[in-house]
């Protein structure tokens, strides 16, 4: 069995590759979190509208 060498270099790429693809990873992560948070949200601000405007009118009958 050939043994395996790993030059500096290599191993730098390898590091640097690794790095990379966990910042992206984290980055996405966060967008992701972000946008889902917003949608959130967004929901419950329109969920509270409409019952505050379903008992104003039941109030108001």
């Amino acid at each position: 069995m050939a043994q395996l060498v790993i030059s500096p270099d290599d191993l730098a790429t390898i590091i640097e590759a690794a790095y990379f693809y966990n910042v992206t990873s984290v980055i996405a992560g966060l967008l992701i979190y972000d946008v889902l948070s917003s949608c959130f949200r967004f929901w419950l601000l329109q969920y509270k509208r409409r019952q505050r405007k379903q008992k104003e009118r039941t109030l108001s009958s």
